[in-house]
Parts: C-alpha cells; structure tokens; sequence
C-alpha cells in the first residue's frame, strides 16, 4: 500500500512539471504546412560524387550522401540540373546550379527536394515560442520537438490554438498577446544590450592587459632583461637606378604542409593538409636600362 502511494505521488508531480512546463510555451503563427526538409547546397567531393546540405524545420543542419538516411527518408539519388538567374549586380543573367533530390520514405513514396525551395505540403504548420527564452521553432502535426526542455508533439492544430502531447497530458496552447510580444521584444532587446557590454567589457580588459605587458616590459627593458626593438632606419640608394621592362613574377621556393580547418569530402568540419608556399624569389624577362645620376 505505501509503495503504490509513493509510485502514485511521483506520478503526479511528474504529470504536474510536464503540465507547468507548457505555462511559458505560446503559439505565434499558425501558417499552410511545408516539407520538413530544404536541399540548400551541393558540394562536388574530389573523388566523385556529391554532398548535399539539408536544413530541417528545427534549425538542424544534415550532410548526407546518397543512400545516407536522414530522419525517417532515405535519400535515393541527385538528379543535376542548372537555371539562368538574372543578377542586378552584373546586369546580367548568370548559370547556377540545380536540381532535384530524391527522398524515399518506408512506403517507398518518393518526395522531389528542389535546390533552395520550400516544398509544400498537407495540412498546416504551428510557430511555438518560449516565453521563458524566446526561442522560436515550427512544427507540424504529429511532429515532435523539444523546448524549454520538454519532449513535446503536436496532436493538433487548430485555427488560433494547439493541442500539444507532453508527458502523458494532453494541453490546448494559446495564441500570444500583445503584452506578451513586447515582453519578448524587451527581453530580446536586454539581452542584446548585455551582450554588447559584456563585448565592451572584454576590449577593456584586453586593453588593460596590453598596458600591463608594456609596462612590464618597459621595466624589465630598462632592467637590461630584454632588449627594445631597434628603429628602422632605411638605406640611402646611391646606386643608378635600373627600370625593367618586361615582366615579373614570384615563383615560390618554399613551402611548408599546415592542417587547414574545412569541410571534409563527408561533410563534416575538420583537418586536412595543405601545402602553403613560405618564401618567394622574384624572377625577370626582358631587358634593363640603368639611369645615370
């Protein structure tokens, strides 16, 4: 008997979170639904093949490669394509690349991603924002997500409101306010004033420690520990001068391989070696004439 008493209690308080965790959750646009995913980029990869950039309604960003799966669709194949854009910086039109993507679902039902559009579909999207940190995200019905930390899916949209499914409760979330509205505005606008002070006050204490090094280094030079930099002091020519005509280039001499940080043939950030010339020797063709002085 005390043990069900126990398991009951803790099943109410966990019922009871997950219902006060909705308190700061609001719906802000209500709008006809689209795909979950956006074919936003092609990469071409040094061996063969291609590595395709799919952004997702969460804000997530996927690299994947063909017969790669990504959510509950595997991606079947990359038919290119190109389109002529007109570009009001060059006045004129220009060649990009396109195409279409294939993804299959478990029903073997195939959906066409075009490069850099927003594919249409069924039924209706919901805008939910935190009113704790004002963090935005879509979703769509029967889709999940996660905000203010909870495990959420949508059971239902409706023309001003949401059904919303968050440990084991059922809860109808309204549309926002305007009061609300400002407070996220004010609350958006604090936060980017903080973020700049906290920026003014790292410069000032990177400044700071500047002037503590050199008047560090000042003591320690009048110490004799160190030496100061010497002036510069350019030489005078007193040799004729000499024009060239023809042509010059810098042909490298010496290099060195550095890891360079970039994306990778997969996809993902990372290393990969690069050589990098370090010193140059200028080398002439044709003829030079000597100025008397």
């Amino acid at each position: 008997m005390r043990k069900s008493f126990i398991i009951a209690t803790i099943m109410h308080l966990v019922v009871a979170c997950a219902v006060a965790s909705l308190d700061d959750i609001r719906v802000y646009s209500i709008r006809p639904a689209c795909f979950a995913y956006k074919f936003t980029s092609i990469v071409t990869k040094k061996s063969s093949g291609f590595v395709f950039s799919l952004n997702h309604l969460s804000g997530t960003t996927h690299f994947v490669e063909i017969g790669d799966h990504v959510g509950p669709y595997l991606v079947k194949s990359y038919e290119p394509d190109s389109k002529h854009v007109y570009r009001k910086s060059l006045k004129a039109y220009k060649t990009v690349k396109s195409g279409s993507l294939m993804l299959e679902d478990y029903a073997g039902r195939i959906t066409p991603l075009i490069l850099n559009e927003i594919m249409s579909a069924n039924g209706r999207m919901v805008g939910l924002v935190s009113l704790e940190t004002g963090r935005k995200q879509f979703a769509r019905q029967s889709d999940g997500l996660v905000l203010n930390g909870s495990q959420l899916r949508v059971i239902e949209i409706k023309d001003n409101t949401a059904r919303i499914f968050n440990g084991g409760v059922i809860s109808e979330v309204q549309m926002i306010s305007d009061a609300e509205t400002e407070t996220l505005k004010r609350m958006r606008a604090e936060r980017a004033c903080k973020q700049a002070q906290d920026a003014e006050l790292a410069r000032e204490v990177r400044a700071q420690k500047t002037e503590q090094f050199e008047d560090a280094f000042e003591k320690l030079a009048a110490a004799g520990a160190v030496r100061r930099p010497q002036k510069i002091t350019w030489p005078t020519r007193t040799s004729p001068m000499r024009f060239v005509y023809g042509s010059t280039c810098p042909m490298p001499v010496a290099y060195q391989v550095l890891p360079i940080r970039g994306r990778l043939p997969s996809g993902r950030l990372g290393y990969q070696p690069m050589t990098v010339p370090t010193r140059f020797r200028r080398y002439h063709s044709g003829f030079s004439i000597f100025c008397g002085r």
